[in-house]
C-alpha cells in the first residue's frame, strides 16, 4: 500500500498551500516549505517505514474458548425422528427406563418446542412415579478418563417438589450394567424449579470401566419437564 502526496493543482501544490505538516516532531512540523514545490507520485508512509495493510487485529477467537464438542453419541436429540416403535410416547432411539410404555406420561409435544417441530414430554400427571426415559450410547463409545458434556434444552412447569431440580443426567455403563461407584452424574441445581426453555450443560469425566453412557430424562411430583436439543459428546 503507499500514500499519494495531496494535490491542490492540477498537477503540482506547495505544502503551506495543501496544509501538509511533517510527523518527524515538532520543530520539523512548523517548517514551512513555501517554494518547493512536489510533485504528484507515490510516496513511502512518512516515518519512512514499509507500508502495512491496514488490516484488523490479528484474530485470535478461540484461544480462551470452551473446549469444542466432537460428534453427539445419542441419536434423536432433536426428538424430529418420530416415534419409537416400542415406546409410545418417546421420540425414536428412546427407551422407558422400567421397559414399558407409558404413552399419555411420555409425549412428543408439537405445540411446545425449543427448536425444530418436535419436543419430548414427560407430564407425571400428579403422580408420584418420575416417569423417566433414556438414551444408551452405543458399545465403545466412552472412554474413561475422558471429559463429556451433556447439554439440553430443559423447560419445568408445575414443579413445586423440591427434587424436581433433577431433570436430566448421566448414567455411566459397562456395556448393559451401570458402573459400580460413582455411576450416576446429575444436572446442577438450578435457582428455580420453574422455568421456561434454558439451556442446562455440565461436564463429566468418564469413570473406570465406563464404556458407555446413558442420558437419563425424568420429572418429578407433581409436574412438566419438556426437552429438547440434547447432546452430549466428548469435548475436544
Amino acid at each position: 500500500m503507499t500514500r499519494h502526496a495531496p494535490v491542490c493543482a492540477a498537477i503540482a501544490c506547495t505544502v503551506l498551500a495543501c496544509g501538509g505538516r511533517s510527523n518527524k516532531g515538532d520543530a520539523a512540523s512548523d517548517e514551512t516549505l513555501e517554494t518547493d514545490t512536489v510533485e504528484s507520485v507515490d510516496l513511502p508512509d512518512t516515518d519512512g517505514s514499509e507500508a502495512v495493510e491496514e488490516d484488523g487485529p490479528e484474530d485470535v477467537a478461540g484461544e480462551d474458548a470452551a473446549p469444542e464438542c466432537g460428534s453427539t453419541l445419542i441419536s434423536n436429540g432433536g426428538f424430529e425422528a418420530g416415534q419409537s416403535p416400542s415406546y409410545a410416547g418417546l421420540g425414536q432411539g428412546w427407551e422407558s427406563n422400567d421397559a414399558t410404555a407409558h404413552p399419555g406420561y411420555h409425549v412428543l409435544d408439537t405445540a411446545v418446542v425449543h427448536g425444530g417441530a418436535t419436543s419430548q414430554k414427560i407430564d407425571t400427571h400428579g403422580e408420584w412415579d418420575h416417569w423417566p426415559a433414556r438414551q444408551v450410547s452405543g458399545y465403545g463409545t466412552v472412554t474413561p478418563g475422558r471429559t463429556y458434556r451433556l447439554s439440553a434444552w430443559v423447560r419445568s412447569e408445575g414443579n413445586d417438589n423440591p427434587a424436581s431440580w433433577y431433570v436430566i443426567g448421566i448414567w455411566w455403563m459397562h456395556d448393559d450394567v451401570r458402573v459400580s461407584g460413582e455411576s450416576e452424574v446429575k444436572n446442577p441445581e438450578q435457582e428455580t424449579t420453574i422455568y421456561d426453555w434454558r439451556l442446562i450443560e455440565f461436564e463429566a469425566v468418564a469413570p473406570v470401566d465406563a464404556n458407555r453412557a446413558a442420558v437419563f430424562l425424568t420429572a418429578h411430583y407433581h409436574g412438566i419437564v419438556w426437552y429438547d436439543d440434547i447432546v452430549l459428546c466428548a469435548l475436544e
